[in-house]
């Protein structure tokens, strides 16, 4: 199904590159080639859906989550540009799959970044819940409607489908995020906020650093 799906945006991209060295000044073919980069994406993450409900989809590894979760913040404060704020981290290691969760993490900071305006917030943070690592996305924007709340994780769902395409996408980036929870036996839920959106990502396997005394603050030692 790859195959069949990917090579014939790859021959009509070549064949269109091919005449950009002929027009390098096309409009018409600056917007041919940026629509077929738009089909690419949505076929990667049709793909990636569907590999999702193989048993071999993850390949489980040890992850550090403070390094990981700093790394991914990095990336995205430096290429969009947003009040970024990276919020507390907890010490410790995750059993997943490091690609699915940067690749969930990707498409949830993608989404805040469509629902956001410059000079709006976007925080990344994550908190211990027993066994479990929550990661949460907050956003400052506009939010989403309470009527939306419940298919947000759906194919093709929008929260607003009166958005063009450009900012709105083509609604699969969300149920990425909810696939690859399910697949390490998580969840992903959505809750407004009064100005924003919270999404957080629960995972199963986590396992806190356990400080030794040197590590703590005078105030943080015991009597």
């Amino acid at each position: 199904m790859s195959h069949e799906l990917r090579t014939p945006v790859t021959i009509a991209r070549g064949h269109l590159e091919l005449l950009g060295l002929e027009r390098p000044d096309s409009h018409d073919l600056a917007v041919a080639l940026d629509e077929l980069t738009r089909i690419d994406r949505i076929i990667n993450r049709l793909l990636l859906l569907a590999k999702s409900e193989r048993p071999d989809f993850l390949v489980t590894d040890d992850i550090d989550v403070e390094a990981f979760v700093e790394d991914v913040f990095m990336r995205w404060s430096d290429v969009a540009p947003r009040v970024w704020r990276l919020g507390p981290i907890p010490r410790g290691h995750l059993a997943a799959d490091e690609e699915a969760l940067r690749t969930a993490l990707d498409a949830l900071l993608e989404n805040a970044v469509k629902h956001t305006e410059p000079r709006e917030t976007i925080e990344l943070r994550a908190r211990a819940a027993g066994r479990e690592l929550v990661l949460e996305v907050v956003d400052g924007g506009h939010g989403i409607p309470p009527e939306a709340v419940d298919r947000i994780f759906d194919r093709f769902a929008r929260a607003d489908d009166a958005r063009n395409r450009a900012a709105g996408g083509a609604g699969l980036g969300l149920a990425i995020v909810d696939a690859i929870a399910r697949a390490h036996g998580g969840s992903c839920t959505v809750r407004p906020l009064p100005r924003g959106v919270l999404f957080a990502l629960r995972l199963p396997g986590f396992e806190l650093e356990r400080r030794s005394l040197a590590d703590l603050s005078p105030a943080q030692q015991p009597a």
